[in-house]
């Protein structure tokens, strides 16, 4: 059975039902009236649905409709795994001349996608590609989307995705791609939130967004550098599958991140834009202001739950020149 989200008018996530005829028989209404309403993202009872996660319709359709929003691109990466001559299955220290092959890592595959858009893009090595380890077409592939992107998600990105694909274009004599901004969300997971792990897979199922598509283990990478065409077509449907609980972790972290990248200086609005998701429906919390040693600025909360400070300071200049600081430790 499939999830199904119900959503107030606002846009803002309520509760789950284990499935489609659950939330019908809730509320007395025939199926088919969720199914249109998921459909054309119209109402049904009153309320919003989704058989996907629990994202804002609101905030999509905003990020849709503004001009200058930038290009955010949602990408993941499966590499081949390094080979070596060992002497026991016990652990021990494998030194780099006992590496075989071409001694490094290289790229198997890569899915991404656009931020809300469906499609989603892929690349693969062919079966006579893996079998000569030769990744210089999939990794120009992936340089073109990410040099095109303003921002790029990933898990884990920062220390092994990012770092293994800046290698491989190296060794590729590929010039740098142009400036982006990262969020990884393992980063923000771990510095946010104490969860048991911080795998994808966990967290996705923790949060209720799906799990990663089943496979048969280490036997499909073995497969894959051998040239399997079916190893290298589940592959693919396994990384697709990683991009699609990737984008959906974001959406629900997204408000919690304090160092987002501030979509206001894409947007070059001169109204007020919330700096995770870039809409302009924005609610001053009364009360709730921010303080620092030295001031005070107002905050106001988007409607996708992430809650923005206001740059001027709500303390007249007389009475922030008469204000003592602390001494320096």
């Amino acid at each position: 059975m499939k999830i199904v989200y119900r959503y107030a008018n606002n846009g803002n996530y309520i509760e789950s039902y284990p499935s489609i005829a659950d939330a019908a028989f809730k509320f007395a209404v025939d199926e088919s009236s969720i199914r249109k309403a998921i459909k054309r993202k119209q109402k049904s009872c009153g309320f919003y649905w989704s058989k996907d996660l629990r994202h804002n319709y609101f905030v999509r359709n905003t990020f849709n409709s503004v001009i200058n929003m930038p290009k955010i691109l949602v990408f993941d990466i499966e590499t081949a795994p390094l080979l070596a001559a060992i002497w026991r299955l016990k652990t021990e220290y494998v030194s780099p001349n006992m590496l075989m092959e071409t001694r490094n890592w290289w790229v198997l595959s890569w899915s991404a996608k656009w931020l809300f858009e469906d499609q989603i893009m892929h690349d693969i090595v062919t079966p006579e590609e893996s079998l000569e380890e030769n990744d210089d077409r999939v990794v120009l592939s992936i340089w073109k989307l990410i040099d095109e992107a303003d921002i790029v998600i990933s898990h884990n990105g920062i220390n092994f995705d990012h770092k293994l694909l800046n290698m491989r274009w190296l060794l590729n004599q590929m010039m740098p791609p142009s400036p982006y901004r990262m969020i990884d969300t393992l980063k923000h997971t771990r510095s946010l939130f104490n969860f048991p792990s911080y795998k994808l897979d966990y967290l996705a199922t923790q949060l209720g967004i799906g799990t990663k598509v089943e496979h048969e283990g280490i036997n499909m990478w073995k497969k894959c550098i051998q040239g399997d065409v079916g190893a290298l077509s589940s592959m693919v449907q396994y990384n697709q599958g990683d991009v699609t609980i990737l984008e959906d972790l974001y959406l629900i972290i997204r408000p919690w991140i304090n160092t987002h990248p501030n979509l206001g200086i894409f947007i070059e609005s001169e109204t007020p834009v919330c700096r995770v998701c870039g809409s302009s429906n924005l609610i001053e919390l009364e009360g709730h202001d921010y303080t620092t040693n030295l001031s005070k600025y107002g905050t106001l909360r988007c409607e996708c739950g992430a809650i923005n400070k206001q740059r001027k300071s709500k303390l007249p200049l007389n009475v922030r020149k008469a204000l003592l600081s602390g001494m320096p430790q």
